[in-house]
């Protein structure tokens, strides 16, 4: 049996269960959202654990933990707790379920893709730079200070050309902002450094661009994709940015030491999936520049004809 750990709104989730409904493979989907009215966790750590889902959405309305053989934790849904309770009991609810769902890794022993624990760990780009440079890729020149010093010596030695991003990956939607984009730190954005007190920043040399690259990892399998990104000056320094659907991205071989190297990084992560970006340089280098332990790859797939949906349902049957 197959668990797909998902949202309501979640493309790759169809297209995952399509594929395994044509291999008669059993599954059973647990949307965040279903928590915990249509989906009821009944846990008995002598006599078995179980989810019953009373919504209608499964084929089976009872899953029993010990037959899983297979977890996809592709999205956590947000949990829903009934409107009709006040506000500070659905804070209450909504805890209680959050830290039952995250039991689940600890209650069945199927292979999981990804292990939360592990994502949780790997979706911080301080421990993705830092076991990057111990297995050999190349990362950027990278700081996150507090200091304006610091900030301006290193602008200084970067000669101007850094850029910062979030260090924080997850959604942003609570604060009230709308999307985060890596972006050019500009001399306006230099004589503002005094601020840097206020919250800690990161800033990064921006690496000059031949190729973007795109390369998603299933297992020991690895999907690169890349593009000409310098030669469409229309795309900005964040790729998100631009319309993704138009961007001319073809199947692109990397080089065999360079395959061993993610392959060990993903290793090092204790992840079997993961959206890895990198750029080749004008002078042919490699560099690290960030992973997403569950980032798209549908307009990848649409783009290249890479069989990535077919390979992570492929995984997932693998012990079913």
């Amino acid at each position: 049996m197959i668990l797909i750990l998902s949202q309501l709104i979640e493309p790759n989730t169809s297209e995952i269960i399509d594929i395994l409904n044509f291999y008669n493979k059993p599954w059973f989907r647990l949307n965040g959202e279903d928590i915990p009215t249509n989906i009821h966790f009944e846990y008995d750590l002598n006599d078995g654990s179980k989810i019953e889902d009373v919504s209608g959405i499964n084929s089976i309305n009872i899953l029993e933990l010990d037959k899983v053989t297979s977890v996809w934790a592709r999205r956590r849904g947000a949990i829903t707790p009934s409107p009709h309770l006040p506000e500070n009991q659905q804070r209450f609810v909504a805890d209680e379920c959050l830290t039952l769902y995250k039991s689940l890794e600890s209650l069945t022993s199927a292979q999981w893709m990804n292990n939360p624990w592990c994502d949780d760990r790997a979706n911080n780009p301080i421990v993705q730079l830092r076991i990057a440079k111990k297995v050999g890729l190349t990362i950027p020149n990278t700081t996150i200070t507090q200091s304006k010093t610091i900030a301006d010596r290193f602008y200084s030695a970067c000669n101007g050309d850094v850029i910062t991003k979030r260090i924080m990956k997850a959604p942003i939607s609570h604060y009230g902002f709308s999307m985060v984009f890596t972006s050019p730190v500009t001399e306006e954005h230099a004589q503002e450094f005094t601020n840097l007190e206020l919250c800690p920043t990161l800033l990064q040399s921006r690496v000059d661009r031949l190729l973007e690259l795109r390369i998603t990892v299933v297992g020991n399998k690895l999907f690169s994709a890349a593009t000409e990104i310098d030669l469409q000056n229309k795309y900005k320094v964040d790729i998100r940015e631009s319309d993704l659907q138009k961007i001319n991205y073809f199947p692109y071989q990397l080089p065999e030491s360079i395959q061993q190297k993610l392959l060990q990084f993903m290793t090092e992560l204790g992840l079997v999936f993961g959206a890895i970006d990198m750029i080749l340089t004008k002078n042919n280098e490699f560099v690290f520049i960030e992973l997403n332990p569950i980032g798209q790859w549908g307009w990848v797939e649409s783009a290249t004809g890479l069989k990535i949906t077919e390979a992570v349902a492929q995984w997932l049957m693998l012990e079913d």
